[in-house]
């Protein structure tokens, strides 16, 4: 029952303490969890980006009061990470969920849901015994969303893998809409 939240967005202005005047999160700052470290885990805990996507999906693209920039990160494993352990957790968020930017981790018997490329990174991570789950949108949209958003550098072996895992869908996410991936960078 344990919950983290935060609801940072990836083009509000950072609250951060040292952070310039105006300086805005941008994705990399938007985590509700960042991991720096090595051999950190984590278990039976929900980690969430409580960013109210979904409003503002619903809005006109020319509603001046429409928010640009909306990747809200619910964990994002950074630079320095490396060995990260995740079981029994759950991951929720909207746009770019799940951001493995770094090293090795594992994400075992684990939820995470999200709608755009809410599984991204150039991190080497494994998903075992999982669901992933798309998430509706504030409006539809085709395609829907991607699920992962890999940018596994050529030089890696692997990038993301997933085993025994099970992709989900919210009921008024449209049938054939969710493509699988697409690359986030030209690596």
């Amino acid at each position: 029952s344990t919950r983290i939240f935060y609801n940072a967005y990836a083009g509000q202005q950072s609250t951060e303490a040292g952070a310039t005047p105006g300086q805005i999160w941008g994705t990399t700052g938007s985590g509700t969890v960042i991991v720096r470290a090595t051999d950190v885990q984590l278990h039976n805990i929900t980690v969430e980006n409580s960013f109210d996507f979904l409003a503002n999906d619903k809005l006109d693209v020319n509603n001046p009061t429409r928010i640009n920039n909306t990747q809200a990160v619910a964990l994002h494993l950074d630079r320095g990470s490396d060995r990260f352990i995740a079981n029994k957790i759950n991951l929720l968020g909207y746009q770019d969920t799940l951001f493995v930017n770094s090293g090795r981790s594992w994400f075992d018997n684990s939820f995470i849901a999200g709608n755009i490329d809410f599984i991204f990174g150039n991190g080497n991570a494994v998903f075992t015994n999982s669901e992933i789950k798309t998430l509706a949108r504030g409006k539809l949209y085709f395609p829907h969303g991607y699920i992962v958003a890999p940018s596994t550098q050529i030089s890696q072996d692997y990038g993301l893998t997933f085993i025994k895992c099970r992709i989900t869908r919210d009921a008024s996410v449209p049938d054939n809409s969710v493509p699988l991936g697409r690359p986030w960078h030209p690596t």
